[in-house]
């Protein structure tokens, strides 16, 4: 019985959420693909997110990309376009604060999927 009781708690201490934002695990990278398409994200990011001349590599490489990042530094750039510090970006990114919880998480989940060590030398004009 003690087993079962102690089996029963780590079960519930683990299902246990911290309330932080969620993780790009739990994003679509598929609805994330349309959205980084639809927001025009490739314009200056690229197709797979690895950066151009015109923006910085956002892939999942923890490298050369923002594979580092946390869903919440993410969600401060996209909604806030400012980076992880409160620096705010160059003019070209845009806020985009209409995003819905879901969409960022599914747009994380997308860049999180690309993997590329490109560094553009020119992050932003």
């Amino acid at each position: 019985m003690r087993t079962q009781s102690a089996l029963i708690l780590l079960l519930v201490a683990t299902s246990c959420g911290s309330g932080s934002a969620p993780d790009a695990g739990l994003g679509n990278a598929v609805n994330g693909q349309a959205i980084y398409a639809n927001k025009g994200c490739s314009s200056c990011h690229g197709m797979s997110a690895e950066g151009t001349a015109s923006g910085p590599n956002i892939s999942g490489s923890g490298t050369a990309g923002i594979g580092n990042w946390s869903q919440a530094d993410f969600t401060k750039a996209v909604r806030q376009a400012q980076s992880p510090s409160g620096k705010a970006y160059c003019s070209n990114m845009q806020p985009n604060p209409t995003l819905s919880d879901t969409q960022v998480a599914d747009l994380f989940a997308f860049v999180k999927s690309k993997m590329s060590e490109n560094k553009p030398t020119k992050a932003c004009p």
